[in-house]
């Protein structure tokens, strides 16, 4: 299993379903098209360790002997008013909103990749895997969409951002009110994250209802130690 099995099963997905409920139906649908296009064995929500911690992997991919591990992220941004009018909008306009705070979802995206390395140098059964992240918010991948002063600035992935070494919010002392940020007072949250592995990021067009906060875009992440 590669990259442009990924890319391959993704193209495919975005012909049968442009937009989804939630990031367990993604995980459903991109796992089911997988296994029809290329008839591999499939495990959702398979547990591993990672620094003496029980986690849960998304999707499982067993290609003959060897398994790739896959963790999604899908990052909603609420759908108009005017998607009511669309007869496929109209079905999700309840389902899509803004699930979290942005600056904890990019934190949690950069996570993912540091997991799934782990779990490939650490000797585990595991070969190398995969992090996808599905989008409708242009502020993921338009290099405007964070401002340069802001405390998370560095979590920030857009097009062609380049991620090694180690990431971690900056500055860590709210100005106004001279406190950590809220945020980083919560303990999955707080820890720097350091990638052993340089990463670019690439987004790639998945879907678009022509209307604002319906374009969707996809980046897939090969997370290894190389």
């Amino acid at each position: 299993m590669n990259i442009n099995a990924i890319s391959t099963a993704m193209n495919s997905l975005s012909k049968k379903r442009r937009i989804f409920h939630s990031e367990a139906d993604f995980q459903f649908a991109l796992a089911w098209e997988i296994k029809e296009i290329y008839g591999w064995d499939i495990q959702l929500e398979r547990f591993a360790m990672v620094d003496e911690m029980r986690v849960s992997i998304d999707i499982v991919v067993i290609e003959e002997n060897n398994k790739y591990p896959i963790e999604l992220k899908y990052l909603k941004k609420p759908l108009p008013e005017e998607a009511k009018d669309d007869a496929v909008l109209a079905e999700y306009k309840s389902f899509l909103r803004a699930g979290s705070v942005h600056s904890m979802d990019m934190y949690s995206c950069l996570s993912d990749i540091e997991r799934i390395e782990k779990l490939y140098m650490r000797g585990s059964e595991f070969c190398k895997g995969y992090v996808i992240w599905l989008t409708n918010d242009s502020a993921f991948w338009e290099d405007s969409g964070v401002r340069n002063d802001a405390f998370y600035k560095a979590f920030h992935s857009p097009e062609d951002a380049e991620k090694t070494g180690v990431i971690d919010y900056f500055p860590r002392i709210n100005p106004k009110t001279g406190e950590e940020y809220w945020n980083l007072k919560m303990k999955e949250y707080k820890k720097a994250i350091n990638l052993a592995g340089f990463y670019k990021i690439k987004w790639i067009e998945y879907s678009n209802f022509g209307i604002k906060n319906t374009q969707f875009k996809y980046a897939v992440v090969t997370a290894n130690d190389e």
